[in-house]
């Protein structure tokens, strides 16, 4: 070998921390979602499960324009399919979702008046990924997620909230933050590449950790 050559020595990608990000949004949530969504790159290793509270009749409208701008594969959940390979999993409108334990989705009907839809889906998720799980809680009505994320942040997984501020609904996000159990508080954008570094910066799931307070993630007073 001469004096001038240098050898390069190349390592694959580091596996992951994160295998799944489970993302909750309400009302305004739309726009916070594909403003999520169409940032991430399409190498982008995680699988996502969307739950977007809608009428059944938005769903379809709804993939069409998050699809027709993310790099990632976007589809309607299938019940049974199992949670793997990547891509964007959106929950349809009329049916709780939830995750098994051996990783499939699971529909089931949810009762006509139920406004919880990202609880159950998070506590289901956290019980199943634990420490290797992502929840996201964007605009919405009301508190839905704000039990789950108890679960998640119990089992070691990560918490973001949307800003308030930035919120056309800020119930959701600010139930979310006054439980203690919140990892950051983004807009959308810097949502997005929280993800990014998160799931695909090597070592950064280490390096951006915010411990959890003695007195947060208790169940809610009634």
């Amino acid at each position: 070998m001469s004096g001038g050559e240098h050898i390069v020595v190349t390592r694959p990608p580091a596996p992951s921390k994160f295998e799944l990000i489970v993302i909750a949004a309400s009302y305004g949530g739309i726009q916070a979602s594909i403003e999520i969504l169409r940032r991430l790159p399409s190498d982008f290793p995680a699988s996502i499960v969307l739950a977007q509270h809608l009428p059944a009749s938005a769903i379809g409208p709804f993939r069409s324009s998050l699809g027709a701008g993310c790099r990632l594969p976007v589809d309607t959940v299938v019940h049974g399919a199992e949670v793997a390979g990547g891509g964007v999993y959106i929950a349809p409108a009329t049916d709780q979702l939830l995750i098994a334990p051996d990783r499939r989705l699971i529909l089931r009907s949810a009762p006509p008046a139920t406004r919880c839809l990202a609880d159950p889906l998070f506590e289901s998720a956290a019980a199943v990924f634990g420490a290797e799980m992502i929840a996201v809680v964007l605009t919405g009505r009301l508190r839905d997620g704000s039990q789950g994320i108890r679960a998640v942040k119990a089992n070691g997984g990560r918490v973001l909230a949307q800003d308030p501020a930035t919120a056309v609904a800020p119930d959701m996000p600010m139930a979310a933050l006054a439980t203690g159990c919140c990892d950051f508080a983004l807009p959308p954008d810097k949502i997005a590449d929280a993800l990014t570094a998160l799931v695909m910066a090597p070592g950064a799931a280490d390096v951006f950790r915010v411990p959890l307070a003695s007195w947060a993630a208790q169940p809610a007073l009634s």
